[in-house]
C-alpha cells in the first residue's frame, strides 16, 4: 500500500505536516482541507482505525469511536474484548493489543520510564527488543499518516510465534499487532532490519544511565491475557 505515496523532499514532507497538525489541533477546518487537497492521496478511513487503535492503546475506545468505525467503508466487523480489539476491513484484517497489559512487568522497570525510551521509537524498540524473552529483531523504516506527505521514520519491533505468525511491537504506541494489519495501517515501509541476537551485549546506543543499563535489562513474560503470544511464542533466547 506505502508504494501508492508519492516521494516528496524531506523539508518539504516536515513543514507540511506540521502545518497540518497546526490546522487540526486549532480547528482550522478550512486550512486542513487545503492541505489535503495537496496531498493527492488521502487514506480517511485508515486514519480513523489508527485513530480508534490508539483510542483503544490507552484506554479511551469508546462507543463514538465505535459509532465513528462501523461508518468508514472499508471496514467490515469490529471485535471488542478485554484485551484486544479486532477490526476487519476490505484489505487486511487488523488484531491490536495492548503492549502494557501483555508485558505489564515492563510499567516496573525504571529505564522504561525515561523519557528517551518513551518518546524515541528507536530507543524504545532498542529497549523492548531486550526485554522479551523471543528472538526479534528491530526495523527502521517509515510510516506514513492521513496522507501522502506525511512520512516519518519511524522503530519498531518484529518477532514471530510458534506458528510462525508474525507480530509487530509499537512501543510508542503502547500496541502489539499482527503484521499484516500494522503494515496495512501505518503504510511501513522497512529500510533497515537488525536482530536481537546480533544486538546481544551491545550498547547501540551510549546515552548516559540509559545505554549502561541496557545490555543489564531482564527480560519479562507476556501475560497469559493473549494465547496468540503468551501460549505459542517463539523460541525462548538464551
Amino acid at each position: 500500500m506505502a508504494d501508492v505515496y508519492k516521494l516528496f523532499p524531506y523539508d518539504e514532507v516536515s513543514k507540511w505536516s506540521q502545518d497540518f497538525e497546526k490546522a487540526t489541533k486549532s480547528n482550522n477546518k478550512e486550512e486542513a482541507i487545503h492541505l489535503l487537497k495537496q496531498a493527492n492521496n488521502v487514506y480517511l478511513d485508515e486514519y480513523c482505525i489508527y485513530h480508534a487503535l490508539t483510542c483503544f492503546s490507552n484506554n479511551s475506545f469508546s462507543d463514538i469511536e465505535k459509532d465513528t468505525l462501523q461508518k468508514c467503508k472499508i471496514v467490515k466487523s469490529i471485535e471488542e474484548e478485554k484485551h484486544s480489539l479486532s477490526i476487519s476491513t476490505t484489505f487486511h484484517n487488523i488484531k491490536a493489543f495492548k503492549f502494557s497489559h501483555i508485558f505489564s512487568d515492563v510499567l516496573n522497570d525504571k529505564i522504561s520510564k525515561n523519557n528517551l525510551v518513551r518518546r524515541n521509537s528507536y530507543y524504545s524498540s532498542e529497549y523492548v527488543s531486550q526485554v522479551i524473552p523471543f528472538p526479534n529483531q528491530i526495523v527502521t523504516g517509515y510510516i506514513y499518516g492521513i496522507a501522502d506527505k506525511a512520512k516519518t521514520i519511524h522503530s519498531w519491533v518484529e518477532f514471530k510465534n510458534k506458528n510462525n505468525e508474525e507480530f509487530v511491537i509499537d512501543y510508542t504506541d503502547n500496541l502489539i499487532m499482527n503484521k499484516e494489519g500494522y503494515y496495512y495501517i501505518r503504510h511501513a515501509k522497512p529500510i533497515k532490519k537488525v536482530s536481537s541476537d546480533s544486538m546481544k551485549g551491545k550498547q547501540q546506543h551510549s546515552t548516559g544511565s540509559l545505554g549502561n543499563n541496557f545490555t543489564n535489562t531482564s527480560m519479562v513474560s507476556p501475560s497469559q491475557d493473549a494465547p496468540e503470544i503468551a501460549d505459542d511464542v517463539g523460541e525462548e533466547r538464551e
